[in-house]
């Protein structure tokens, strides 16, 4: 990965919003502001945590690319 594709925000030479786990993050970062969602959520908080662990459990097993960082000095 060079220091363009760090700087452009990308991780394995794709950028950062295409990857199916920062678009599922989205959608439970706005999930409760929908108010059907905010209702489930605050009457069953352990099933939505459950939830969102077996979708984010899933996305990494279907995930095929690894994620590479590089630390520079």
């Amino acid at each position: 990965m060079s220091e363009e594709q760090i700087k452009a925000g990308t991780i394995s030479g794709k950028p950062v919003w295409v990857s199916k786990t920062m678009i599922v993050a989205g959608f439970t970062a706005i999930a409760p502001y929908v108010p059907y969602v905010r209702d489930w959520v605050q009457a069953d908080p352990g099933a939505a945590l459950t939830v969102a662990g077996v979708i984010f459990g899933i996305l990494r097993i279907v995930t095929t690319g690894s994620v590479t960082w590089k630390k520079s000095l």
